[in-house]
């Protein structure tokens, strides 16, 4: 794909991009390239010596990107920092992400003044990735202040993602949370909803997310504004929304859907400060009530969907993001022997 490598003042603009890779990524120097060898822990670690730089200023709009591993990704080597970023106008069909914005917990670095909007998402397997988790079996307990990464003041509207495995996962360290971020303008119809640990100041606002699973699942989360948030869960035993430790809730202007159970469920007696107020929740069986937690972790493939290149060639490549929807179709279309 097009790979960003701290830079400054770059447009991108009306491009297709069909890879097996990353579609469009922004990095940063110093890169696992430039490593000084085994640290004393026999890890190989980015050399801190070496200047930090960072990719800034950078606006991707009219681009469509295809069967890739991201969308637009600000990811992986982010050590320099990644600030005043406009995604605009874009669609990302068959990627395995859509936005992508992660990063591995202990070497630092910062996404920062971010703004996302006016995207469309088809048949992709997470929409929106948001995490200082690059997989938990990686993650170091209590990394210093040093190898803490930041996210902040990130904002998505006019986001609409069709045929998705995950709307939403973000995950943030208890020592730094992911906070300042923002949807607005925002429907998702996804097997899996949205999906909080350790955030902080969020705002939902107008947001619809329709799902086999919870909706929206926060836990230790910290000061959440839910604004015409609307969802539907796979079944009427779900909430539409669970909260477990959660600090600071305001739920104002939500509309329950017809079928609802319980639109807020609690999970737990560690809340403090939660605020119903003006919504619309006639239709829901309970408006608020405890609830045993749902799956607060995916259950995604982690499929790598390869590139149309792979694909012509002949080379066998079956590894594709089906979410439920997809299958069911596929089911309807095609013989079990044609399925794989």
């Amino acid at each position: 794909g097009i790979n960003l490598l701290s830079c400054n003042g770059v447009r991108i603009s009306h491009c297709q991009v069909d890879t097996g890779d990353d579609g469009i990524c922004l990095k940063t120097l110093p890169d696992f390239g430039m490593t000084c060898g085994k640290n004393s822990a026999g890890e190989w670690a980015p050399d801190y010596s070496k200047p930090r730089i960072p990719c800034e200023n950078v606006l991707i709009e009219n681009c469509q990107v295809f069967h890739a591993h991201s969308g637009v990704g600000l990811w992986a080597e982010v050590i320099g920092g990644i600030r005043n970023v406009i995604v605009n106008n874009c669609i990302f069909e068959g990627t395995r992400t859509g936005i992508r914005i992660n990063r591995y917990p202990w070497p630092g670095g910062y996404v920062k003044d971010v703004q996302i909007s006016n995207i469309i998402m088809r048949r992709v397997e997470w929409a929106i990735e948001l995490t200082s988790y690059l997989t938990p079996s990686k993650v170091k307990p209590f990394p210093g202040a040093e190898d803490t990464p930041e996210f902040s003041n990130i904002h998505f509207s006019n986001i609409t993602a069709t045929q998705c495995s995950i709307a939403c996962e973000a995950w943030g360290l208890p020592q730094r949370p992911v906070h300042g971020i923002s949807f607005s303008q925002v429907r998702i119809e996804a097997d899996l909803g949205f999906n909080l640990r350790d955030v902080s100041d969020w705002v939902l606002d107008d947001v619809t997310v329709i799902c086999q699973g919870v909706p929206l699942i926060a836990q230790d989360v910290n000061n959440l504004e839910l604004r015409r948030f609307s969802g539907q869960a796979g079944a009427a035993t779900l909430p539409v929304v669970q909260l477990e430790r959660v600090r600071e809730a305001w739920i104002h202007g939500c509309t329950a859907r017809p079928g609802t159970g319980t639109f807020l469920g609690l999970v737990g007696d560690e809340h403090h400060n939660l605020r119903l107020e003006h919504n619309r929740l006639g239709q829901a069986m309970q408006a608020q009530g405890a609830v045993t937690p749902a799956n607060s972790w995916n259950t995604c493939t982690h499929a790598y969907t390869g590139s149309r290149l792979i694909r012509e060639t002949g080379d066998r490549n079956p590894w594709l993001p089906v979410s439920a929807a997809v299958l069911a179709t596929l089911r309807r279309l095609w013989t079990p022997a044609q399925i794989d």
